[in-house]
C-alpha cells in the first residue's frame, strides 16, 4: 500500500481491522473494559493517528510475507478479471471508500457497485492449498469482506486466493461471499 493511501486511512476504522474490533474478549482488563486487547491496541493507534495527523504504519517496513502478496496481487487481479470476462484496469484498484463516522475500507477491486473482490496471495503455499481443497476462508477475512460490503453497499465480495507457483489450473481460487446483514 502506498504512503498516500496509508495517510488517507489514518484515524479510520478500516475493514481489514474489523476482526480486531469484534475479537472475543480475553484477559481481565479487556473483560473489565468490554473490549479485547487487539481492539484496545487498535483504538490507541486510531487515537494517535487522529492526534498526530498521519498513519503510524507509514514509517514501518513491509514484512516479506506482505510484500509477496503486494507483488503478486496485480497478476492475481489480471487472471481474476480474465476468468470472469472483466476488463482489467490496474488504475481502478486501491481506492479508499469512506463510510459513516470514521469507518472506511480499501477493496482490492471494485468490480461494480454490487460486487467487490478481496485478493490474498499467501506467502505460504499451504495456505493456498487449504483454500483450494477445502474452500476455507479464515474468520478474519470473512469479517473483512463483510465489512467492505457494509461500507460500500455491495452485495457480493469474491474472496480470491492466488499463488503463482501452482499449476495454471490451480493458481486461482474464487469463493463468492454474499452480504450478511447480521
Amino acid at each position: 500500500m502506498d504512503l498516500e493511501l496509508l495517510e488517507m486511512r489514518a484515524g479510520f476504522v478500516t475493514a481489514s481491522r474489523f476482526a480486531d474490533v469484534i475479537r472475543q474478549l480475553r484477559g481481565d482488563e479487556a473483560k473489565r473494559l468490554g473490549w479485547s486487547k487487539s481492539a484496545l491496541t487498535y483504538l490507541d493507534q486510531l487515537i494517535t493517528e487522529s492526534m498526530i495527523g498521519r498513519a503510524l504504519d507509514a514509517d514501518k517496513t513491509t514484512p516479506k510475507q506482505c510484500q509477496w502478496g503486494l507483488d503478486h496481487e496485480p497478476e492475481a487481479l489480471e487472471l481474476y478479471c480474465w476468468e470472469h470476462g472483466l476488463d482489467y484496469d490496474p488504475s481502478a484498484r486501491q481506492s479508499f471508500v469512506i463510510g459513516e463516522k470514521l469507518i472506511g475500507c480499501t477493496p482490492d477491486w471494485i468490480v461494480n457497485a454490487a460486487r467487490l473482490a478481496q485478493v490474498k496471495c499467501p506467502y505460504d503455499p499451504s495456505n493456498h492449498t487449504e483454500t483450494l481443497r477445502h474452500r476455507h476462508i479464515s474468520k478474519d477475512y470473512i469479517v473483512q469482506c463483510q465489512g467492505e460490503m457494509w461500507v460500500t453497499g455491495a452485495i457480493r465480495n469474491d474472496f480470491v486466493s492466488y499463488h503463482p507457483d501452482f499449476p495454471p489450473q490451480y493458481r486461482l481460487v474464487v469463493i463468492p461471499i454474499a452480504r450478511d446483514e447480521k
